[in-house]
This record gives structure tokens, C-alpha cells and sequence, in this order.
């Protein structure tokens, strides 16, 4: 949603909310905000000027809290761009800040990226320990658990750049390593828009030449796109519970498909068939041999996601 979608009495007091930040009463306009927002789905304005109230209230926490629930990191002027790369340099999260300016690059100023840049040179200068224990733990995640994981993929947005990229290259060769943990690094190398050619061992027990770049340039979701088409014709409006089961599974498997989603659904109908069949137990009248390739990756896919629920 976007501020087009407030009711007219809703767009006046947000109007006065930015009123009251311009005038430093900050703890008036987040009651505003949040006396709109309770009636309405999340709205990244909203939510921006809310984080650029505490951060001023240095309360810096919060602000990342808020950020980090909005569902990308585009925003639409200079003014939430501002404070997104403000409140993720305040707390050292410079991979993050990267793709910030990288996916709102038409508002992106020269200023944007010199603040990143020298955060990245203060943090090689100061942060040389930090770095190197975050680097190790990342590049030998495979061998820690699902929780120790998560918290590892966290902690290495602090890197810089070209520290995070060699780590997560050669965790992306590993064939041990979790696929779900190989697919979080590749989409980050993705909108990072790494240009190079990198190896990534994936689910089919394959290694794979890999340029994160031209991937997010390419459609490599089509598939996916056709299934969850598939999903929403045959049982959005039949049986909700249904369909919003099929869309958990088909979440949850998409995790260890990323990016070869092509390999797999090649037959996006017969798919949906096999995850009724497989997962929810809804047999038909065709037999298992009809649907034995989708059959057999269903199986593999949840073998593999059986350990991590990222």
C-alpha cells in the first residue's frame, strides 16, 4: 500500500505528523502515525517517518526494528532514503545499506554513497577483529545449527562488501552447507548486483556457473509465476484454508528451488498435483507414475528443507 490509499482525514494528519517532525515534536507525530497506520495494511511512508522519529530520539533500536518490517528496502524519495541509510550506518549494517542505495538507485545522491563508502573504511580501519571472527563464522557456517545459522546471516550484513562477497562465494561452492542458507547469500549477491562469475552447488548435487547480475536481469521465476497461478485458478476461491496451505508449502519449497525454478516445474499443473498428493494427501484419480518427475524433486525438495526453518 501507498499513501494513495489513505482516506482523505487519514492524509491530513499524516500531512501534520511531517509537520510535527519538521518541528521536532517527534513523540506527537509517532502517535499520529500509529493512530493511521492501525487501520491500514503497512505503508512504507509511514513506517519511514516513524523510524526517523525515534532515530532523532536516539532511540536507534527501534527505528531498525520498523525498517527492517518493511517488505524491501525501495522507498519513494530521498527523504525515507535518507534515514534508511542513516539508521543502517548508525548501526554498522553496511551490506544492507549497499543494497539500499543499489535498489533506490534513481534517487541515490553522490552524498548517499559517500557516507556508505566511508563507513565501510572507518569499520576496515577500527572494526579489523570484528570483521575477521564475522568473516570465519560466515565462511564456515555449514558446520554450525539452523538457529546458529540465522544468527550468522545476520551479523554478516556488518561487512563490508568485498569481505561479504568472498565469504559467501565460498559458502555458495559448498554442497554441505544448507541450500536455504546458498539461496539467502545468492539473492543478496543478486541485488548487490555482483558482475562476475561464481560457482553455486545446488539441490541436484550439481555445481553451477553463476553470474549474480545477469541472473536478476533474467526471468528466472517464470515457472514459479506459472504455479502459483496454477495455486490461486484451482483453489483460492474453492477452499481458502487449502490454498493458503498449498502457498505456505510452495514458500517453503521455492527456498531450496532458488534459482533454477525451471529445472523443476516444468510441468507447473502436474507440480500443484504432486504437492496435493504428497504433502496434503489429496489423491486423485491419476496414478503416481503420471507425476512421478514432480514426485521425486517434491521429495528431495523437502528432504532438504526438513532441518531449516529460516
Amino acid at each position: 500500500m501507498d499513501l494513495n490509499n489513505l482516506a482523505e482525514k487519514d492524509r491530513v494528519i499524516f500531512e501534520t505528523a511531517r509537520e510535527d517532525f519538521q518541528e521536532k515534536h517527534y513523540y506527537q507525530a509517532v502517535k499520529k502515525i500509529d493512530f493511521i497506520q492501525a487501520n491500514y495494511e503497512p505503508i512504507t511512508e509511514l513506517i519511514m517517518l516513524e523510524a526517523a522519529c525515534y532515530f532523532e530520539l536516539k532511540k536507534v533500536d527501534t527505528a531498525l526494528e520498523l525498517i527492517q518490517s518493511l517488505a524491501d528496502l525501495k522507498v519513494p524519495t530521498d527523504f525515507e532514503l535518507k534515514y534508511l541509510v542513516k539508521i543502517l550506518l548508525e548501526e554498522g549494517i553496511l551490506v544492507q545499506t549497499r543494497l539500499a542505495l543499489i535498489a533506490n538507485d534513481q534517487i541515490t545522491s553522490k552524498e548517499d554513497w559517500q557516507s556508505y563508502e566511508s563507513a565501510e573504511n572507518e569499520g576496515k580501519k577500527d572494526n579489523v577483529l570484528e570483521y575477521e571472527m564475522i568473516t570465519k563464522k560466515l565462511t564456515y557456517i555449514g558446520g554450525e545449527n539452523p538457529d546458529k545459522q540465522q544468527m550468522i546471516l545476520q551479523t554478516s550484513q556488518k561487512l563490508p562488501w568485498q569481505l561479504f562477497v568472498k565469504a559467501a562465494k565460498r559458502v555458495l561452492s559448498d554442497p554441505i552447507v544448507w541450500q536455504v542458507v546458498k539461496s539467502h547469500l545468492l539473492a543478496t549477491l543478486m541485488d548487490g548486483k555482483l558482475d562476475e562469475n561464481i560457482e553455486f552447488a545446488w539441490v541436484d548435487d550439481n555445481t553451477y556457473q553463476i553470474n549474480p547480475k545477469l541472473l536478476a536481469e533474467s526471468d528466472y521465476g517464470a515457472s514459479f509465476a506459472k504455479l502459483d497461478y496454477e495455486v490461486r485458478q484451482k483453489w483460492a476461491d474453492k477452499d481458502p484454508v487449502i490454498f493458503e496451505n498449498i502457498e505456505t508449502i510452495i514458500s517453503e519449497l521455492s527456498r531450496n528451488m532458488f534459482p533454477f525454478f525451471d529445472k523443476i516445474i516444468k510441468r507447473p499443473k502436474e507440480f500443484l498435483r504432486a504437492i496435493e498428493i504428497e504433502v496434503l494427501g489429496l489423491t486423485g484419480e491419476e496414478s503416481q507414475a503420471q507425476l512421478e518427475p514432480e514426485m521425486k524433486w517434491i521429495k528431495k525438495l523437502l528432504a532438504a528443507n526438513q532441518y531449516f526453518n529460516f
